[in-house]
């Protein structure tokens, strides 16, 4: 049996990505007011536009910071991560809550965190595929939480959402490292 976490920079990761799953799941009673705030100033359009953007953004940083400079793309690339952009400004107009809207964020990033506690462990599609699936089952936690909450509601629907979110993080993490070949690992520690 393989070591899933074969060095400190995969130890790290994983710790960040179970530190940062805690910190979703303990904001299930603050977040909706606080999400509720800002959609009442914003509007659903401004909110979803602010909120898309802000993910772009976070999600350019992590990935530039965690691997390598992000130019030049080339024009395929650009496009990819412009569908990507458009298909997560889709999520979060038509998530039906700020909540959900978040979500698209939130699962992002996670995926990011999982796939990068694995990589180097595994196979690219088997990792791609591992991280999927784990943000699913923390999705699926995340919800069957909620539906035991009185005032929260588990759906199904919010499931879906944050799987795509987790699989539109995939293809940027495949469009900006994996088909680019491997970078050299950041320096966390080699072992």
């Amino acid at each position: 049996m393989s070591n899933s976490f074969p060095n400190r920079r995969n130890r790290i990761f994983a710790l960040a990505a179970v530190v940062y799953l805690g910190f979703l799941f303990s904001t299930l009673s603050v977040m909706p007011l606080f999400l509720r705030w800002v959609f009442t100033l914003t509007g659903r359009t401004g909110y979803s536009l602010t909120i898309s953007l802000f993910m772009i953004a976070v999600a350019t940083l992590v990935l530039f910071i965690v691997r390598r400079a992000l130019f030049p793309l080339g024009l395929v690339r650009a496009l990819g991560l412009l569908g990507i952009g458009v298909g997560y400004g889709l999520l979060i107009h038509w998530a039906d809550s700020p909540s959900s809207r978040l979500h698209a964020l939130q699962y992002g990033i996670l995926a990011l965190l999982v796939t990068e506690s694995l990589r180097g462990a595994m196979s690219l599609p088997k990792m791609h595929l591992c991280a999927l699936l784990l943000v699913m089952v923390a999705s699926l936690l995340d919800e069957g939480i909620q539906w035991l909450l009185p005032n929260r509601a588990g759906l199904l629907l919010e499931v879906l959402l944050n799987w795509g979110s987790a699989a539109l993080a995939q293809g940027a993490i495949i469009l900006l490292k994996d088909s680019r070949g491997e970078a050299p690992p950041l320096a966390l520690g080699r072992g």
